[in-house]
């Protein structure tokens, strides 16, 4: 709660700032700090166990950001990004294009592969998401986080002892959502047909 507390106070001060075109450095980057914003509260929002507004959080941030997806994916520094602007942006389809093109360069880039899982875990391709939350855990098994998300993949997917197993690594690896999502999972308030 008091990390949704945070988010609503963040998103309300930028939000001010292009209300009152008090922009510190430039609309674009304003809108994209916003993005941000709105990207991090739906991802707290989903562990929460809150999607529908999980997912107009999602759309809001699609919405700051309009993209041109007819773009093509050029040099390595474009192509970083685009992928950070379609992840932020809530563009899937399109963020996993460019992540998998930094992938296929830089295979045992473990924020690739974890900025992927997450896009295919917000387009229900969970066993995908599964796959490349692996791969990270294999590349840099210090990161609750990414336990926590690939916990939250095993959960959507129904295989809750699974589920239940990543949670509480990532509770013991410090990563505190995960403690309530453990206990989530055990009460069948985060599975298959939960969100």
């Amino acid at each position: 709660d008091l990390a949704l507390e945070d988010m609503d106070r963040t998103i309300g001060f930028f939000r001010d700032d292009l209300n009152q075109g008090l922009i510190w450095e430039s609309a674009d980057l304003s809108r994209l700090n916003m993005t941000k914003a709105y990207t991090n509260r739906a991802n707290i929002l989903i562990a929460m166990g809150r999607i529908e507004d999980a997912e107009q959080d999602f759309q809001r941030a699609r919405d700051l950001v309009p993209l041109d997806f007819s773009q093509s994916l050029p040099s390595d520094d474009e192509t970083f990004r685009l992928a950070e602007k379609y992840y932020q942006a809530g563009d899937w389809p399109n963020a996993v294009a460019a992540l998998t093109a930094i992938i296929d360069n830089e295979p045992d880039n473990a924020s690739a592969h974890i900025n992927r899982a997450n896009a295919y875990s917000s387009l229900k391709r969970y066993q995908e998401a599964i796959e490349d939350f692996n791969r990270a855990i294999e590349l840099n098994p210090g990161v609750g986080v990414t336990y926590h998300n690939r916990g939250l993949a095993y959960a959507w997917s129904g295989m809750k002892d699974k589920a239940i197993a990543d949670l509480a690594k990532a509770c013991k690896l410090g990563f505190q959502p995960s403690c309530e999502s453990a206990d989530l999972v055990r009460r069948d308030r985060i599975g298959i047909n939960k969100g």
